[in-house]
């Protein structure tokens, strides 16, 4: 595989997350990770501690109770709940799909569209876009809808969790959000 630019580099960072957020670990996790481990100390660190396998029952149970439940979910993945006072599907949710729409986009089920997954893959979509309209877009975005209420979400799975995955994780979700909201 050749050099990888910039920005395709964003693009499977950005699946790679996405993947992490909207289904809990399973045995794909070790390889999904080894795509991205070598794009940096965050990724290295997040691959490593998944590579036992006999853990992955235990990361898989962990996301269900930290962002699905049963009963009050640890670490919402909505940012309305962040933005809107505990609110789920309050006036950001609306705004965030109004961005998603101009784009001819709008999740299908029952997920409110302003879950960190969607927000994510938003981002993917404007990084394939490839021009510089769609990456500014991007940074608007992730400035606007990300990092307001991002850092809050990944203080509260530091909070929730010891684990050394979930925690790698949260910090590399910071970072990656705050680069986004930075760049061009």
């Amino acid at each position: 595989m050749g050099m990888l630019t910039g920005e395709t580099r964003k693009l499977e960072q950005l699946a790679v997350l996405h993947r992490l957020y909207s289904d809990a670990p399973d045995a794909s996790l070790p390889l999904l990770l080894s795509r991205v481990a070598s794009q940096g100390a965050l990724w290295e660190a997040l691959a490593r501690s998944a590579q036992d396998s006999a853990a992955l029952a235990t990361l898989s149970t962990e996301w269900t109770t930290l962002f699905e439940g049963p009963g009050r979910i640890a670490v919402p993945l909505f940012g309305s709940v962040y933005l809107d006072h505990g609110l789920l599907m309050g006036s950001s949710t609306q705004e965030v799909l109004a961005a998603y729409a101009k784009y001819g986009l709008i999740p299908e089920g029952k997920i409110p569209a302003d879950h960190l997954a969607f927000e994510l893959g938003f981002c993917g979509f404007l990084t394939a876009q490839g021009h510089v309209d769609a990456l500014s877009e991007r940074s608007d975005f992730a400035k606007r809808w990300m990092w307001s209420w991002v850092p809050a979400m990944t203080e509260a799975l530091h909070a929730a969790s010891d684990t050394p995955f979930f925690r790698e994780l949260a910090q590399l979700t910071l970072t990656i959000v705050q680069h986004l909201s930075q760049s061009e």
